[in-house]
């Protein structure tokens, strides 16, 4: 059952009707350097400029993640169709691989006392 999603209080929707802040830190001070420069010759604020090459740079993105989600897509419907007889095929060979075929992963019980790997001493506590 989908759970239901938080109804908005009056104090969320004053948060999220203003602006939002995300100052930025550039590491590179030639990048801050030409975000100036842009910013004089187009007269526009920085923080302006900047939001509007973040959303290009977004636009750009999304667009090639879209790109890779419709060819995944694309991939899917070229598959076959996966039936309920291909299924009940793949559970018995399931059932038959785990009567059959030795299990790759091998465990051995140890004492309770004996820790030969230092598993219980990396954690700082004792077997017993």
């Amino acid at each position: 059952m989908p759970r239901e999603l938080p109804q908005p209080t009056r104090r969320t929707v004053e948060r999220e009707s203003r602006p939002s802040a995300f100052p930025v830190r550039f590491k590179d001070p030639g990048l801050h350097y030409c975000l100036s420069v842009a910013a004089d010759a187009s007269g526009a604020r920085m923080t302006d400029l900047a939001e509007a090459f973040i959303a290009q740079g977004l636009s750009t993105f999304s667009l090639g993640f879209e790109l890779e989600m419709e060819q995944t897509l694309a991939d899917l419907r070229r598959r076959p169709a996966w039936t309920a007889e291909d299924a009940r095929r793949d559970a018995e060979a399931f059932a038959e691989a785990e009567v059959t075929e030795r299990d790759p992963l091998r465990s051995t019980m140890r004492a309770a006392d004996e820790d030969p790997f230092g598993i219980a001493a990396a954690f700082g506590s004792s077997l017993g």
